[in-house]
């Protein structure tokens, strides 16, 4: 898992089969949370099923919300266009919407609703809307960001390549590889 998130609950559900010449059926994990969850979180079966509902919910809404801003990224773009303007001048905006939709489509992909890590899916969607409101910021002249989330690279004004985020602190000591300490 990313950002140092918690690994989920590793659960196997046993093979339920309904006869003997009938196919597996997949279920989802909450109809049988007795199964599932309560093999290792000792809570009612309850209170469980509505925590899944309440983390799937608030995802199902953030994910809802940026999607919204990616479908009104994409008509701007398209509205530009056919204003006339230049693939140059449409290219950070297209750019945003290249790293939006890939973030979106990160999340969704993951297939659990944010169950299995919402926290990160959280920050993910978050991240997607940003871009997709920095785009709508460069399509219409608007100031270039003043702060980006470490996550997200910076995209220059002109149609050149993105600059690269630095992780490394100046402050920072730098470790001698294996190599080094082996042969000092």
């Amino acid at each position: 898992m990313a950002r140092g998130t918690a690994e989920p609950c590793p659960f196997k559900l046993p093979d339920l089969r309904l006869g003997a010449d009938s196919p597996t059926y997949l279920f989802l994990a909450v109809t049988y949370v007795n199964r599932s969850c309560q093999t290792c979180h000792h809570f009612p079966e309850q209170e469980l099923k509505a925590r899944v509902e309440d983390i799937q919910d608030n995802f199902f809404n953030l994910r809802n919300t940026a999607l919204d801003a990616l479908v009104d990224l994409i008509n701007d773009i398209k509205a530009e266009k056919a204003k006339g303007a230049s693939d140059a001048q449409l290219a950070p905006a297209c750019d945003y919407q290249r790293k939006g939709q890939f973030m979106i489509d990160f999340v969704m992909s993951e297939n659990s609703m944010g169950f299995h890590a919402p926290q990160e899916a959280t920050r993910i969607l978050g991240d997607a809307i940003n871009l997709c409101r920095l785009g709508q910021l460069s399509l219409h002249g608007g100031p270039p960001p003043s702060h980006n989330p470490p996550n997200i690279e910076n995209v220059s004004p002109s149609p050149g390549p993105a600059a690269a985020p630095t992780k490394q602190s100046s402050r920072r000591k730098q470790l001698p590889t294996v190599a080094q300490v082996r042969n000092p």
